[in-house]
């Protein structure tokens, strides 16, 4: 567990490492980190990877139509 910083503001967030499988993409192993919202909804917040020619990282920018609280929220922007 992680507390992480996104455009969209602070949240406290589950870290894990996927096993990725080689391809055209990615070399395979666990090289990518994703981060999802520690409440119900477990929204992806922020995955980082590296790839063939660099690296991605993607941030969440925007939420809508929760069923539940976004209760993993700290602070927004």
């Amino acid at each position: 567990k992680e507390t992480i910083k996104t455009k969209y503001g602070k949240f406290n967030a589950i870290k894990f490492k996927p096993l990725l499988v080689r391809g055209t993409l990615f070399s395979g192993g666990e090289k990518m980190t994703v981060w999802v919202s520690d409440d119900p909804h477990h929204i992806p917040l922020r995955i980082e990877s590296p790839i063939v020619v660099g690296s991605v990282k993607v941030d969440m920018m925007n939420y809508q139509n929760l069923r539940y609280p976004l209760s993993s929220m700290i602070s927004k922007r």
